[in-house]
């Protein structure tokens, strides 16, 4: 079968939006009221019963996709639905079809005709709906009145459905999926936003992918600024020709300043949580001690050595190589490695490392710990890292893997994809391809990094949870330690599970 056919893409869409827990949960809840009202003759009509919410579930869901594609496609454009192009006259027909067994198994319940005329009159009522044209506002609204289907499910299979305990049912279905609805939809978060002054347009650029200069992608995935909550929906695509996913259009160098507050998780200006400060430091010294241990399996240092790292300069790395080994360690700030004086020119201001910053010297290591993900070169800066390096030096680079289970799980909530500043996604392959590109050999390529990835477990977490509306550390510091407990038996196994993080090490070639 063909991975673009459209039978392939009806499979595709049946993965991902109909075979899913949710939805067994939702048939269970819809089916499970009924049986609580009338329960079933014998096992026989439970079926019958259950196959017909069923069928009549998917009914509905192939139709709300389908009549949501246009949003969709700014919204989730890594569905199968958004990404179809034309007028998908497959999921159409199964859209159709589907109404032929729903009928046959109304047939088998008594008085079918009245049965029929409300599934009629719901399809009609849904085809005024689907086709009006809404606000984001509007379309929270109008979800009010679609979710009024599940009711009807709950009362079609009824031999008697008006009395009160049924009616009670029904009405039961409708909050509990209005009351998830209302969670877990992005309009409804957009409505609960405490103000709604996105970034204009006037602050993003449109950019070619880095690594092969292919101005041709498509779209992958539409992320927020979930750690500050700042408002703002920022799009990532995938490189046609390499496959390399990255933002695009992406926040202008000048504009990006303003989402790397003081409170920025990276800087740790904050030291003081109270009873909790122990713990706190606690993490950050073992953070920085995980750097040392890694990057002392691969290059030996000395008094005469020298160490560049290049990154947000924060935590106690810098001192505790420089104190371990005696190197003379030069640490540069992310905000360093971005002057914008007036002589110089745009192209310049996105070389965010410097060659010409360092003369004649040459560095035994070079460490990167979450930087290259947010530069906006990262092949001039890789070939000018190369160029720094000693005859025998290594460069040690850590970022979020785009292979990774987290990524999975999390998808537009990944913390990995941490809009606007990170302007690359890294697979490991890409992330290689890209390194010897520059100029380097790879000498070890790791799927974990010095970050823990309970990080990104929790934050990816929380950020499901918050939708879009910001991570407040002081009330995330609790739950953090607590789950870090919870999940000891998990991250003992973390090297070997690829959850989050991935580093390579590269010398010279």
């Amino acid at each position: 079968m063909a991975p673009n056919s459209p039978l392939a893409e009806l499979l595709a869409y049946a993965s991902e939006r109909i075979a899913k827990v949710r939805m067994a949960l939702l048939v269970v809840l819809v089916a499970g009221l009924g049986f609580t009202v009338e329960p079933p003759l014998d096992a026989g009509q439970a079926l019958v019963r259950l196959v017909l919410v069923t069928l009549l579930i998917i009914q509905l869901r192939l139709w709300d996709d389908l009549a949501d594609r246009d949003h969709d496609r700014s919204r989730h454009p890594e569905r199968v639905m958004a990404r179809h192009q034309g007028r998908a006259t497959l999921f159409y027909a199964v859209l159709g079809a589907l109404s032929l067994p729903i009928a046959g198994l109304l047939f088998t319940f008594e008085s079918p005709a009245w049965r029929l005329a409300a599934y009629g009159l719901l399809a009609l009522v849904l085809a005024v709906v689907y086709g009006s044209k809404v606000s984001a506002h509007g379309r929270v609204m109008r979800m009010g009145w679609v979710l009024l289907k599940y009711p009807v499910f709950v009362l079609l299979p009824l031999a008697v459905p008006m009395t009160p305990n049924a009616l009670v049912a029904a009405a039961i279905a409708y909050l509990v999926v209005m009351l998830y609805d209302w969670a877990t939809s992005p309009d409804a978060a957009d409505m609960r936003r405490a103000y709604h002054r996105f970034p204009g347009p006037e602050i993003f650029e449109p950019v070619d992918c880095y690594a092969c200069g292919s101005h041709d992608s498509t779209p992958f995935v539409n992320a927020e600024d979930d750690l500050t909550g700042k408002p703002g929906l920022f799009t990532f695509v995938k490189c046609r020709n390499c496959r390399l996913a990255y933002q695009n259009p992406r926040v202008r160098l000048e504009h990006i300043g303003a989402y790397y507050e003081d409170e920025y998780v990276a800087h740790r200006r904050k030291t003081d949580w109270g009873w909790l400060t122990p713990f706190y430091r606690g993490a950050v010294d073992r953070h920085d001690r995980e750097k040392v241990t890694l990057v002392e399996n691969y290059v030996r240092l000395g008094k005469d050595s020298e160490v560049l790292d290049v990154g947000c300069a924060a935590g106690t790395f810098v001192t505790k190589i420089a104190r371990r080994t005696g190197a003379a360690v030069t640490g540069v700030d992310f905000k360093d490695l971005s002057p914008q004086p007036a002589h110089a020119s745009a192209d310049l201001r996105r070389g965010l490392l410097y060659d010409q910053a360092f003369g004649p010297r040459r560095f035994d290591l070079i460490t990167m710990w979450r930087f290259l993900e947010r530069d906006y070169d990262p092949p001039r800066t890789l070939r000018t890292a190369r160029d720094l390096l000693a005859r025998d030096g290594r460069l040690v680079i850590e970022v979020p893997c785009l292979d990774s289970v987290t990524w999975k799980i999390y998808r537009e909530r990944w913390p990995g994809l941490h809009a606007p500043q990170h302007t690359v996604l890294f697979t490991r392959h890409s992330l290689h391809t890209m390194v010897e590109a520059a100029g380097l050999e790879v000498v070890d390529q790791l799927s974990y990094g010095a970050l823990p990835a309970y990080y990104y477990l929790f934050a990816g977490a929380a950020f499901k949870l918050l939708k879009g509306r910001g991570l407040a550390p002081e009330r995330a510091v609790l739950p953090y330690f607590l789950g870090q407990v919870l999940l000891f038996p998990v991250l003992l196994f973390e090297r070997h599970l690829n959850l989050a993080m991935q580093t390579i090490v590269c010398r010279r070639r």
